[in-house]
């Protein structure tokens, strides 16, 4: 399946392009859901990454996030309404993420399974992971 990248005023396809390579290269078993972990492969580096990533997006753009309960799955929605989703990839075709519910920042880090699920940690290495990638690409080796 492809990711979701609506028309934006906020985020060029120059811009999705670039945070798509560099979201693929800061992906690490370590950014990923905990219980996905044994599933996490570089064949599918996306998997168990949307929350983290919408995270890192929504540092980047604001907005709101969309969550699926029934795949427990999130992405962004920008201040001007467009939705974007750099994980979406993860799933099998014709398994498509559906709106349930929006949600805030402040529920992604605080719910109650936040800390069982190292949200903030695995957050906060991602965030560090694509800023090297985007704002200094020559020093940061692949390993890191």
């Amino acid at each position: 399946m492809e990711n979701l990248h609506e028309p934006s005023a906020l985020l060029t396809s120059e811009g999705v392009n670039r945070l798509t390579a560099a979201l693929a290269d800061a992906w690490i078993k370590e950014t990923c859901f905990p219980a996905l972990r044994t599933r996490w492969s570089d064949a599918n580096k996306s998997l168990g990454q949307c929350a983290v990533t919408a995270l890192v997006v929504h540092d980047m753009y604001g907005g709101t996030f969309a969550d699926d309960k029934s795949l427990n799955h999130v992405w962004n929605i920008l201040p001007d309404g467009s939705q974007h989703d750099f994980c979406r990839m993860q799933f099998p075709s014709g398994e498509e993420p559906k709106m349930s519910i929006t949600k805030t920042r402040d529920e992604l880090l605080h719910h109650k399974k936040a800390e069982e699920v190292e949200m903030k940690e695995r957050y906060q290495l991602l965030k560090k992971r694509v800023e090297e990638r985007l704002y200094n690409p020559g020093s940061s080796p692949n390993n890191r």
